[in-house]
């Protein structure tokens, strides 16, 4: 999937027949605030983001609340050097942290 942080990046996707787009970097370019102000005009297209850069567990949830998000990528749940230690505990509890928070906007997102 392509990679876009402007409208000028999704209108050059959207020429191109893609409608999955990756918002990289996602908070250094803005943030859901940002997001959502240059995704509102395609909404019509059934464009869907999939943000990644600096997405957290601090900010995930309000990522996954938004209607034009397919999925959040985050190098933080298995970070390298906790792969290459054998850290698996810690990637498991952060794995297990990303459950509960997708758990807990889908209940937010059927009680809509």
């Amino acid at each position: 999937m392509p990679g876009i942080n402007n409208p000028t990046d999704i209108e050059t996707a959207l020429s191109l027949g893609c409608k999955i787009l990756k918002f990289f970097p996602a908070e250094a370019s803005g943030g859901i605030k940002y997001l959502n102000a240059i995704s509102a005009p395609y909404k019509h297209t059934g464009v869907k983001f999939i943000p990644t850069g600096g997405i957290s567990e601090n900010n995930l949830a309000g990522y996954l609340e938004l209607p034009v998000i397919l999925a959040c990528g985050g190098t933080w749940i298995a970070q390298k050097d906790d792969i290459t230690q054998g850290k698996w505990d810690i990637i498991k509890q952060r794995c297990q942290e990303v459950a509960r928070i997708v758990r807990g906007i889908k209940q937010v997102l059927c009680l809509k």
